[in-house]
C-alpha cells in the first residue's frame, strides 16, 4: 500500500511545495520513498509515497506510459497479473516494471474507462490522460483503500487521506452536518467525511474530471443482491464456491517480494485465513494477535482471545506473536490513532489495531492478511441473526450492534420495508449521546438523510437480511471498519492489509444464496464451518461470532480522567454540552455496570472528536 495524491489546477501552476507538504502527511503510508510528477505547464501534479512490496528495485511511482501520454499513482494491490501481463504485452503495452500497479495503466491504455472491469484487488488510483486532458480516479469495490477529494473554482485535489488535503491548503473545518449524522447513527453517509468541503469517492465508483472544471462521478460496481424471489443458489453449490474461491483469494494475496504474515483473533475468520496460508505457503506462518490482560473491569476475560489464538497457531504450526494492550497504552496512543484514522472510534479496538500493526512492522513485515469482510460476505454478525428473528447470541454487542428494543425517530426508514436491528442499536446509542449535545440527538433528521442517500425502491425488493447487509456494507464497513479500524491503523505503520473475504469475485459467486442458508438455530456462517471446519480447532467449530472489541474502560478511573482532561484542555467541541459530559463522568462510578458499559461507546466518540479536532486543527 501507499499514499497517493493529485492536483488539477484550473488557473495557476501548482507549486511543488504544495505537493510536497501533502506527501509529508502521507509519509507513514509509504515510508520507502516518495515520487512527484508535474505536467509541463504545471497545472497537473501527481504524488506518491511508496511502501515497497512488489518489484522492490523498479516499482517507483508515479508510473508513465512509454509515450508519456499516461501518468498514474496507485495505492494498493492488483491481482491476476500472471494472466493479464502476457495478454497486455501481446496487445502492445511495453511494461517498464514488474509492479502490479502498472497493470492499471496498461488496462486503461487498452480499454479506456472500461479498464475498471479488469481491476481486481484492494486499490485506489489516479490517472492523468495527457491526450484527452482528463483525470480519472477509481476506488475499489468495497472501499478497502481510501480516496477523498475537494473541488472548487481553483481546481481539484485528491488524496488518500483528508489530512493531506488540509496540508495542501484546504481550510480545516468540521463538516457539522456529518458530525451530527455520526453522533446520531455513528456512520457518515457514503460520500461524506467529517471535514467541510472534502468528500470521499464512494466504493465501486470512478471520478472523471477535465480542465474545464467538469467533474463526473459514476458507479462501476455494486453489491447487486438479487431480489428476494430470485435468491436461489443452492447451499451445496455455495459451499463449493466458497471453498474454491476463498482458497484462490488467499493464494493471490500471498504474492509479494517481502514476507507476509497474518492477523489472528479467536474467531473462525482469521483462523481460516491462517489455515489456508499455512497450507498454501508450505511452511510456518507468522501470526499476530491482540491480548487484553487485565484491561478494564467489565469482564476483560470475555474480550481476551489469546487462549484460542494460541491453540489455533499451535494446531497450524504458526509462529504466534501476542501483542498485549493495556488501558495505559490505549490512553497514550488514542490521539495519534484517531488522527491517522480520521474517524470517531467507539471502542479501544482502533488503538489495539494500531498497536498490533506497530508490532507487525517492528517484526519486519509489511503485508498482513486479515479476516475482515467475512461477516459481510457470510452475514456473520449477531445483528443479522436478530434481523432473521433468531437469538443474537452475544450479550457483549447488545446496544452496540444489536437492538434492545424499538427506538423512536426511525419511522421514515420503514419506507425501506424494515429497519435493520443494527440501525436501531445505533439510534439507541445516538439517543444516549444526544443527552450530551446542545441540540439533542437529531435521530429523525439523520434517518431521513440516510434514506435519501440510498435507492429505497431497489432496497425494498431485497430480502430483509440483504437489505440490512447492503446498508451495513456501505455505511459501517466502508465508513468505519475499513478506513478507521482497518487501513487507518495498518497504514499508520506502513503495513498493507489484504482481505481475501472481500474478493469481489468471491462475493459475486455467493450473493444469490438465500440469506437464511447462512444460519442454523444456534450458529452463523454455516458454510464456512462446513467448508473449512476440519482445519479449525474444535473450540472454534461451535463458537458463535465474537467481534473484535477492547474491554470497555468506563470503570477505569484513569480513563475517565483522560476523557475529562481532554475535554477541558482541548478546544470546545461544536454541538457538545461539555459541562453535561463532565457531570456524567463524575456520576459514572456510581452507575450500575450495565449503564457504565452503555455509556462507553458514546464517550469514546466524544473523546475521538476532541482529539481529531486537536490533531487536524479543525474549526467549526
Amino acid at each position: 500500500m501507499c499514499g497517493i495524491l493529485a492536483c488539477l489546477s484550473y488557473q495557476a501552476p501548482i507549486p511543488v511545495s504544495q505537493l510536497q507538504v501533502g506527501l509529508s502527511e502521507l509519509a507513514s503510508r509509504g515510508p520507502d520513498g516518495q515520487g512527484l510528477w508535474q505536467s509541463e505547464n504545471g497545472l497537473v501534479g501527481l504524488g506518491h509515497t511508496r511502501l515497497a512490496i512488489r518489484d522492490l528495485q523498479h516499482g517507483q511511482q508515479p508510473l508513465h506510459s512509454a509515450d508519456s501520454r499516461l501518468h498514474a499513482v496507485v495505492n494498493g494491490e492488483l491481482y491476476h497479473g500472471q494472466r493479464l501481463r502476457p495478454e497486455l504485452a501481446a496487445w502492445g503495452w511495453r511494461f517498464q516494471t514488474e509492479s502490479d500497479s502498472e497493470l492499471a495503466l496498461a488496462l486503461y491504455a487498452r480499454d479506456g474507462l472500461n479498464f475498471v472491469k479488469g481491476l481486481h484487488g484492494e486499490f485506489a488510483l489516479i490517472i492523468w490522460d495527457e491526450q484527452r486532458m482528463q483525470l480519472i480516479a477509481v476506488r475499489d469495490r468495497f472501499g478497502i483503500k481510501p480516496l477523498c477529494y475537494t473541488h472548487g473554482p481553483a481546481g481539484l485535489m485528491l488524496a488518500s487521506k483528508a489530512r493531506a488535503l488540509l496540508a495542501m491548503g484546504h481550510p480545516a473545518n468540521w463538516d457539522l452536518a456529518t458530525l451530527q449524522q455520526s453522533f446520531a447513527l455513528q456512520y457518515p453517509l457514503p460520500q461524506q467525511t467529517l471535514f467541510a468541503g472534502i468528500r470521499q469517492l464512494p466504493p465501486g465508483h470512478l471520478l472523471i474530471a477535465d480542465r474545464t472544471g467538469r467533474i463526473e462521478i459514476r458507479p462501476y460496481w455494486d453489491l447487486d443482491y438479487p431480489a428476494a424471489t430470485e435468491a436461489n443458489l443452492k447451499p451445496d453449490q455455495a459451499r463449493e464456491r466458497l471453498a474454491t474461491g476463498l482458497r484462490a483469494a488467499v493464494s493471490q494475496r500471498l504474492a509479494a517480494d517481502v514476507p507476509v504474515c497474518s492477523h489472528l483473533s479467536g474467531g473462525i475468520d482469521s483462523s481460516t485465513v491462517l489455515a489456508l496460508m499455512s497450507e498454501l505457503s508450505g511452511g510456518p506462518v507468522d501470526a499476530f494477535t491482540v491480548s487484553f490482560p487485565n484491561t478494564g473491569q467489565h469482564g476483560s476475560s470475555d474480550y481476551d482471545e489469546l487462549g484460542l489464538a494460541r491453540a489455533t497457531a499451535q494446531a497450524l504450526g504458526a509462529r504466534l506473536h501476542p501483542v498485549e494492550v493495556s488501558c495505559e497504552q490505549i490512553i497514550a496512543h488514542w490521539p495519534e490513532a484517531v488522527r491517522l484514522g480520521e474517524g470517531l472510534s467507539i471502542n479501544g479496538h482502533t488503538v489495539a489495531k494500531y498497536l498490533l500493526n506497530r508490532a507487525i512492522r517492528a517484526a519486519g513485515f509489511k503485508v498482513a492478511l486479515t479476516g475482515e469482510g467475512a461477516d459481510e460476505l457470510l452475514l456473520g454478525y449477531a445483528h443479522f441473526r436478530q434481523d432473521l428473528g433468531l437469538s443474537a447470541n452475544n450479550p457483549l454487542v447488545t446496544g452496540l450492534h444489536t437492538a434492545r428494543g424499538e427506538v423512536s425517530g426511525l419511522d421514515t426508514l420503514n419506507l425501506l420495508g424494515s429497519v435493520p436491528s443494527w440501525l436501531q442499536a445505533k439510534a439507541e446509542q445516538g439517543q444516549r449521546l444526544g443527552q450530551l449535545l446542545t441540540a439533542g440527538a437529531g435521530i429523525k433528521a439523520a434517518a431521513s438523510a440516510l434514506l435519501s442517500a440510498f435507492n429505497a425502491e431497489q432496497l425494498r425488493t431485497l430480502h430483509p437480511l440483504h437489505r440490512s447487509a447492503t446498508l451495513w456494507t456501505r455505511l459501517a464497513l466502508a465508513n468505519y471498519i475499513l478506513p478507521t479500524v482497518g487501513d487507518g491503523a495498518e497504514m499508520a505503520h506502513g503495513v498493507e492489509g489484504r482481505l481475501p473475504f472481500l474478493d469481489h469475485e468471491l462475493f459475486e459467486s455467493l450473493r444469490s444464496l438465500p440469506p437464511q442458508a447462512h444460519f442454523s438455530a444456534s450458529l452463523e456462517k454455516i458454510l464456512l464451518r462446513e467448508a473449512f471446519g476440519n482445519q479449525l480447532i474444535p473450540a472454534l467449530r461451535s463458537r458463535s461470532k465474537h467481534p473484535f472489541l477492547a474491554p470497555p474502560l468506563s470503570a477505569e478511573a484513569k480513563w475517565r480522567s483522560f476523557v475529562a482532561d481532554s475535554l477541558i484542555d482541548l478546544p470546545d467541541l461544536p454541538l457538545v454540552d461539555t459541562p453535561a459530559v463532565l457531570r456524567l463522568l463524575q456520576q459514572l462510578p456510581d452507575l450500575p455496570a450495565a449503564e457504565q458499559r452503555a455509556w462507553d461507546p458514546v464517550l469514546n466518540q466524544l473523546l475521538s472528536a476532541a482529539w481529531l479536532q486537536a490533531g487536524c486543527k479543525l474549526g467549526a
